[in-house]
């Protein structure tokens, strides 16, 4: 089993504001940020996939696949 890095992801979830509102109307306050922890798959210039659960074999359970453009900070835990 390869030894995958252990990691915090802060990152903006996409939201929607659905409803008859003004067109003027500021909806950002409305953003949500969110935090995952997982060890990292994987990762490229256009997101990263990390997963909660992992087995002795290597194998992963639950995969999160988060776009680079909403994450706010990647920090290493171990």
């Amino acid at each position: 089993m390869r030894k995958l890095p252990l990691i915090i992801v802060e990152w903006d979830d996409i939201t929607t504001n659905s409803g008859w509102k003004d067109e003027r109307e500021d909806c950002t306050h409305r953003r949500i940020t969110c935090t995952s922890v997982g060890w990292k798959v994987k990762s490229t210039r256009s997101h990263i996939v990390i997963t909660p659960m992992r087995d002795g074999k290597g194998e992963c359970d639950d995969r999160q696949i988060i776009p680079r453009g909403c994450i706010r900070s990647i920090r290493r835990i171990e």
